[in-house]
């Protein structure tokens, strides 16, 4: 799995708490993360890549309430009002949907 674009800011910054309820992780480990960009990635087909990744990609993309949880917002003010390396250890009260989940399982 490789992605060709990355953020300037943490996984945990952007996913919405109830996503982990759905895709367990360690959560410390998200907030030094970058978040990679999901609009292009290039995805090789392996059974690694299906078993540990895209199977629950997909599970989660299926579910509602995993992918889009109740009250959310995209637009993130907080990412950028915060500054430094610090925004990333606080939640930023927005979600980014199917590229939250891609980087928990990236990360996973």
């Amino acid at each position: 799995l490789f992605t060709f674009n990355h953020c300037s800011h943490s996984v945990y910054a952007v996913t919405h708490p109830q996503m982990y309820e759905y895709l367990p992780t360690d959560i410390e480990a998200m907030k030094p993360m970058n978040m990679q960009g999901a609009n292009s990635i290039f995805i090789y087909p392996t059974k690694h890549v299906y078993h540990s990744f895209l199977y629950w990609w997909y599970l989660c993309a299926l579910d509602e309430s995993c992918q889009a949880p109740p009250n959310i917002t995209r637009p993130c003010p907080l990412v950028y009002q915060k500054g430094g390396e610090r925004r990333n250890m606080y939640y930023a009260y927005c979600h980014r949907f199917d590229q939250s989940s891609m980087n928990i399982l990236m990360g996973n």
